[in-house]
């Protein structure tokens, strides 16, 4: 292939579903993943597809995935593992009803995936036999889940209806030509291409930096865990104090701690008083960490390479960040705790995932004013949420289209033209 329409950099849940919808408008679209498809942070999500106590900002780009999600298996033809669900978080105190009732009504007139707070009666009709003292909960009957490693792979859908899938294959930078993007020069040779899709996740920011471009991402890393399958086990999906947990389609479970890793980085010293608000605001969900091993990587990292020699995409194929073994069954261990289905569990898989955020925890969907024909897709932290939205919205942008939402919050610019940013739940 020489030639395409549009390009796309990046195998996850917001590349795959660019394709897919590009590919769907009967777009000529090749997608380039480095490594293999949904071999990093989107094959390695908690599963959820929800919004509890999200920000208002955030309530329309969900439900634009939401629709887009049920209708997912029937476009692409493949097994995702879509399901509605039920999504319940159980509170132990009156604060945190009254945090749950303050954001009901911060959301009262949008879409909001149905939720409502229950009593702690109605809520233990939900997990029959769950143990503990609850104030209430609060319950969204319209949310879902998918399987990670699944989801993203629908790309197969993509393939079917004409777009490129390259695995394997890094992009190492752009070709511009007169001042604007022209294509992509792969490790395998350069592709033409009127518009480019960066999508690289937790390689953003790199690849932007080695064009120019400042995109001020954080990461952290979740620890998760896959169980075998548990009879009479709950339907629902559910978060309690210290664990959450979904119904995998088999009837296996995946669980997780609430909270996350930080790590330390050369990126995150030199940015540290402007992403001072951003750490502050998730406080007690992420743990600063330092790896020795990954702070030496990342600052032996080059900033920029020639197109012509091995890019750092290529020396690290598929990034893994650590496993925090403590964290697996200590998740469990409430689980355990709550519900008697738990109680002789079998961990048949545990792995670590990047969650990507911004500066005031907002995705960047937008064109690039400083490289004409560049759209980014990237610093999702609800990806599985969010990615078909993303996906569909940057499809609109190529194409021309005006999105199907308000994505002015979302826009590229707003690290760079002094505007306010505040931290968005």
């Amino acid at each position: 292939m020489d030639q395409v329409e549009v390009a796309i950099i990046g195998g996850g849940f917001v590349g795959t579903s660019a394709a897919l919808y590009l590919a769907q408008r009967g777009v000529p679209v090749a997608l380039f993943e480095k490594g293999v498809i949904a071999g990093e942070a989107s094959g390695r999500s908690t599963g959820w597809i929800e919004s509890q106590m999200q920000s208002p900002l955030k309530q329309e780009i969900t439900e634009l995935s939401r629709g887009l999600w049920r209708g997912m298996n029937a476009l692409t033809g493949e097994e995702t593992g879509y399901r509605p669900v039920r999504l319940v978080a159980f509170h132990q105190s009156d604060e945190e009803v009254e945090a749950a009732r303050q954001w009901l009504e911060s959301v009262r007139d949008l879409p909001n995936g149905g939720a409502r707070l229950i009593s702690a009666q109605e809520a233990a009709t939900l997990m029959p036999g769950m143990a503990g003292q609850w104030k209430g909960a609060l319950s969204s009957d319209g949310e879902g889940k998918a399987e990670p490693k699944l989801a993203a792979p629908a790309a197969l859908g993509a393939r079917k209806l004409g777009a490129k899938i390259y695995q394997n294959c890094a992009v190492r930078g752009l070709e511009m030509e007169g001042g604007r993007i022209a294509g992509v020069a792969t490790e395998k040779g350069t592709v033409k291409a009127r518009v480019v899709i960066l999508a690289g996740g937790v390689w953003s920011p790199l690849f932007a930096g080695s064009i120019g471009l400042d995109l001020p991402q954080v990461a952290a890393y979740a620890t998760m865990s896959s169980i075998e399958p548990v009879a009479n086990g709950p339907e629902i999906s559910a978060i309690l104090p210290g664990a959450l947990l979904r119904r995998e389609i088999d009837g296996g479970y995946t669980g997780a701690q609430p909270d996350a890793v930080g790590p330390i980085t050369p990126d995150t010293i030199k940015r540290f008083f402007s992403l001072l608000p951003a750490l502050q605001a998730m406080g007690s969900m992420v743990d600063p960490t330092l790896s020795l091993s990954g702070f030496w990587r990342d600052l032996r990292t080059p900033s920029r390479w020639p197109l012509d020699e091995e890019s750092p995409f290529e020396r690290i194929r598929i990034f893994e960040p650590e496993i925090h073994p403590d964290r697996a069954p200590n998740g469990w261990a409430v689980i355990k705790a709550a519900h008697p289905a738990f109680a002789d569990i079998k961990i048949r898989d545990q792995w670590a995932g990047s969650l990507m955020t911004t500066l005031d925890n907002m995705p960047v969907i937008s064109e690039v004013e400083q490289a004409p024909g560049l759209l980014i897709g990237s610093g999702l932290y609800y990806g599985l949420t969010w990615g078909p939205a993303a996906g569909s919205l940057l499809a609109d942008l190529a194409t021309g289209t005006t999105p199907a939402i308000d994505i002015r919050n979302f826009r590229f610019s707003r690290f760079h033209d002094g505007s306010k940013l505040e931290f968005q739940a």
